[in-house]
């Protein structure tokens, strides 16, 4: 699965007097590197991957540099949504939701792949990713000579996708199978 990432207010407290790492950021960033396609959502990082890098270094433990050079950049013009495929299964995690963004989400029915995030009232957050991760099931359902792809995700929180398949004509009248 594809998953976005923002810093500032999730990855990073941004508090004025004191900015520091999240807590559990490296088990998360371990995690989330071995187990998914990360990406950068970030102010931070317009298609350059280092910039991120370069800001979180000075606020991270040299041990978590690897682990960030394993993002990937994206770019964006005006909403961070531009730079997420709403076609695919993704998951979001970003403090704050911009009107237009939601709007955009809302639009492609994906707003359900975005979790707000918020160290101040949550500190230990990123660690509810690791103990209990999210988990999508897929499955192509043959009906009527139609097949429709059925997402079922079970983590953070419980939500059915459904969308017709185009790639291939179907002869079955009903089927299911785990993809």
């Amino acid at each position: 699965m594809k998953i976005y990432l923002d810093i500032d207010d999730t990855l990073l407290h941004t508090d004025i007097s004191n900015r520091k790492a999240a807590n559990h950021l490296k088990p998360f960033l371990e995690y989330m590197t071995k187990n998914h396609d990360v990406y950068w959502l970030t102010t931070h990082c317009n298609g350059d991957p280092s910039v991120p890098v370069n800001y979180l270094n000075r606020f991270v433990s040299p041990d978590i540099t690897p682990l960030l050079l394993k993002i990937k950049p994206t770019k964006w013009e005006i909403l961070k949504s531009e730079a997420i495929n709403l076609d695919e299964d993704f998951l979001w995690l970003d403090d704050t939701l911009s009107y237009g963004d939601e709007k955009a989400l809302e639009a492609k029915k994906k707003l359900n792949c975005f979790a707000k995030i918020d160290l101040d009232e949550n500190p230990n957050v990123l660690n509810e990713f690791i103990e209990k991760p999210p988990i999508c099931r897929g499955y192509v359902v043959d009906i009527l000579k139609k097949s429709y792809m059925l997402h079922i995700w079970t983590k953070p929180k419980f939500i059915i996708g459904w969308h017709r398949k185009t790639d291939g004509p179907n002869k079955r009248l009903f089927w299911v199978y785990k993809y």
